[in-house]
């Protein structure tokens, strides 16, 4: 299979938006962030 294949977030600059938007539980958040950002990768990826 050939094109492009999508690696996911840059999560140093997942961490530092975070930050600047004072997210109450970061720890959480990321973890929901990483069942979207799975699932969306699976969709893209052809998966």
């Amino acid at each position: 299979m050939s094109g492009a294949h999508h690696q996911g977030l840059d999560y140093s600059a997942l961490e530092s938006v975070m930050r600047m938007k004072a997210i109450e539980d970061p720890g959480g958040t990321l973890v929901q962030i990483q069942h979207i950002e799975a699932g969306a990768l699976e969709v893209m990826n052809g998966g």
